[in-house]
């Protein structure tokens, strides 16, 4: 069969390269694109007879992920026009392809295989699986789309083992139930396809072909009514939901409290559980810490609550932040049903949770929070419901300042606070957002101050102790 098989590719090689040279010879044919697309074919051809050569062995358990991605779909992406080893030597801005998105993924953390750019904007992301797995399993492919559409701007997502080859629009969340309205079956592939329906692969996939659009015009074709799912307005329905989840539950479980007690209850408590998450994925604190409190929870409870291994983890978390988020609070002594709480945790983990925070713009995130300030619990006829608060009602809703208006502003009166000074001096300013709601001011002063100190010592900024007159 190996020699069959090889037998057959070899013909297409040889089919290719006739191709190429007449579009070489023939000034009729000399489109630059014709000959550039007729030697990735030839270079594709020969993975696929290299593949099918020893089909058994790559399939194998014993053939790593790393190797398949080395021998076979680097090699596959450089021949569409990707320079996916960097070989040009440029810095990471510039280069073409990295990995951008951390997660779990079996078991450990992982970054996404591919984030392939074009002038620093991602167009696709590629999730690379070991043949000897399934690149069908629901998981890789919620992985896949995760990593698109969390981004906010990249719409679309391939999983691949080499063997088999899927693709995905990303412009909804990676949930279950829309999976297989997400795929894109003109581009359902396996590996003996390749060379046969290579055109698609070129005009859809090569470095030319999405440099001028043509995965946007590919989307446009597969359904030009759909809108992109708004990560920010998906998130803040879980936060909603989360509130009046964890809002009855505390009713439930301590009726003495106030309806003002119950909202400062909720509010502290989801603020933990989600900068919590944030602070894992982000790599700032170790990834699963939650995950680690609920399994210590289940294993080795003896009968003490949830609440208290989370409380446990908070404690620490505000011994190192020293900020309020952690900080001790009265909600800290009030009785939370387990459930309530697993819940909670497991709809912001993986593969539950649509959401990889690492990747998600922290702009986008503010967007989010600001919204969900703009909200209370109320109680109608002993009922709990989320309402507006009466300032944002008569306001006429939430409005979060633009990222133009931010950066005008800051241009303005940050930046030649900032200009000429030593990290010392940057260190010593006092900067304050009066307002700050989502953080729209406060995360760009903060990339501001880090990178006008980075030319001369940006560990000399961080470093520096706080003054004990700032307080919490």
């Amino acid at each position: 069969m190996a020699l069959e098989w090889a037998m057959v590719f070899l013909r297409l090689i040889l089919t290719s390269c006739v191709a190429l040279c007449f579009s070489v010879a023939s000034p009729a044919s000399a489109d630059p694109c014709e000959a550039a697309c007729a030697s990735a074919r030839v270079k594709v051809a020969a993975l696929v007879a290299k593949f099918a050569a020893n089909e058994d062995h790559y399939l194998s358990r014993r053939y790593s992920e790393a190797q398949l991605r080395q021998e076979f779909i680097d090699p596959f992406f450089e021949a569409l026009g990707w320079d996916v080893t960097n070989a040009s030597g440029f810095q990471l801005y510039k280069q073409d392809t990295v990995p951008e998105a951390r997660l779990w993924k079996h078991g450990a953390v992982h970054y996404a295989d591919y984030g392939f750019r074009i002038d620093g904007r991602t167009r696709f992301f590629v999730e690379a699986e070991a043949a000897s797995r399934d690149v069908d399993n629901a998981e890789h492919i919620d992985q896949a789309i995760g990593y698109a559409w969390s981004s906010t701007h990249t719409d679309f997502a391939i999983v691949t083992d080499f063997e088999a080859f899927r693709a995905f629009d990303a412009r909804t969340s990676p949930q279950g139930a829309h999976r297989n309205q997400n795929e894109i079956m003109t581009l359902r592939l396996s590996y003996k396809d390749y060379v046969e329906r290579f055109p698609i692969l070129w005009e859809t996939l090569s470095k030319p072909a999405v440099a001028t659009g043509a995965i946007d015009q590919l989307l446009a074709a597969i359904d030009p009514e759909l809108i992109r799912e708004s990560v920010d307005k998906a998130f803040l329905a879980d936060l909603d939901r989360f509130r009046l989840s964890l809002g009855k539950a505390l009713k439930s479980e301590n009726p003495g409290l106030s309806i003002e007690e119950l909202n400062a209850a909720t509010h502290h408590i989801l603020n933990q559980i989600v900068f919590g998450r944030v602070l894992e994925d982000r790599d700032i604190e170790p990834t699963g810490r939650l995950r680690e409190a609920v399994e210590a929870w289940r294993t080795r409870s003896g009968g003490a609550a949830l609440w208290t291994f989370l409380r446990a983890e908070f404690g620490r978390l505000e011994r190192r932040y020293n900020g309020v988020i952690f900080a001790a609070h009265f909600s800290d002594s009030l009785s939370i049903p387990d459930d309530t709480l697993n819940e909670i945790l497991d709809a912001l983990y993986p593969p539950t949770s649509p959401y990889i925070f690492s990747i998600i713009p922290l702009d986008v995130l503010g967007r989010a929070y600001e919204s969900y300030l703009g909200k209370r619990l109320e109680e109608v006829d002993g009922t709990l419901k989320l309402a507006l608060r009466p300032e944002v009602r008569r306001a006429g809703g939430v409005f979060y300042t633009p990222d133009w208006m931010v950066d005008y502003i800051l241009e303005r009166t940050l930046t030649p606070k900032l200009s000429g000074k030593s990290p010392d001096e940057i260190a010593a300013l006092n900067l304050l957002d009066p307002a700050c709601g989502g953080g729209a001011f406060s995360v760009q002063m903060a990339s501001r101050v880090l990178a006008a100190a980075q030319p001369r010592s940006r560990a000399a900024l961080l470093c520096a102790q706080p003054r004990q007159d700032q307080g919490r």
